[in-house]
């Protein structure tokens, strides 16, 4: 049995820069929003809302209405539509040595997935911008707010692992750029390589039998 490689999106093959966001929806502010510059992004990342968010526990139209509400936006739908569009906004480009390097592992005969915390704004905004990327994982797509968890949470990593490889979590390696994403899926006893850059990644995927 070949080992499934499991890519990280964020930061691995889409760069991503969160003030993008940030600035456009603070632009968007009313007069009366009691936020920070700070606060905001902190609601935008690591908040209990972005969260839930993150995992289906709200949808998107509960989230925006809260986030409106914390940016004193006057509810419309013209103004719903612009929130929705600025906090899409984060993704910068895609990294193409990455993006090689995950063509070549498929080609040489690996299968690939796709493990990304996400909500569906975002993902909206990466299946319009990147859709033809994304259909090199075929069908092998897992997003946070479609399993209902995120990683680190044991949760996320058993959902793959009953997908992909059933009874056999170290057939699976998770590529990521966080360390305490890859501690979470080698505790559930998967391999996995932090992603520092396309080229250290090579080296570590010939160390795994990958002849690319």
């Amino acid at each position: 049995m070949k080992k499934t490689f499991l890519f990280d999106m964020g930061n691995v093959w889409l760069l991503f820069d969160r003030s993008r966001s940030v600035d456009g929806l603070w632009d968007l502010r009313g007069c009366n929003c009691e936020l920070s510059k700070v606060e905001l992004e902190e609601l935008l990342s690591g908040s209990a809302a972005h969260r839930a968010f993150e995992t289906g526990g709200v949808t998107e139209r509960e989230f925006f209405a809260f986030l409106m509400k914390e940016l004193d936006i006057q509810a419309s739908d013209e103004a719903e539509d612009a929130v929705r569009l600025r906090n899409s906004d984060l993704f910068v480009d895609r990294d193409s040595a990455a993006c090689e390097l995950i063509i070549e592992v498929q080609r040489a005969g690996f299968p690939i997935a796709l493990l990304s915390n996400t909500d569906p704004n975002h993902w909206w905004r990466v299946q319009r911008d990147h859709g033809d990327f994304l259909s090199v994982f075929g069908p092998n797509l897992f997003v946070s707010h479609e399993i209902k968890a995120r990683k680190p949470s044991r949760e996320a990593y058993e959902y793959v692992i009953n997908e992909l490889s059933p009874g056999n979590p170290g057939e699976i390696c998770l590529v990521d750029d966080l360390q305490v994403n890859i501690d979470g899926a080698v505790a559930c006893q998967m391999d996995a390589v932090v992603y520092r850059s396309a080229e250290l990644l090579r080296e570590a995927l010939r160390g795994r039998g990958v002849r690319i």
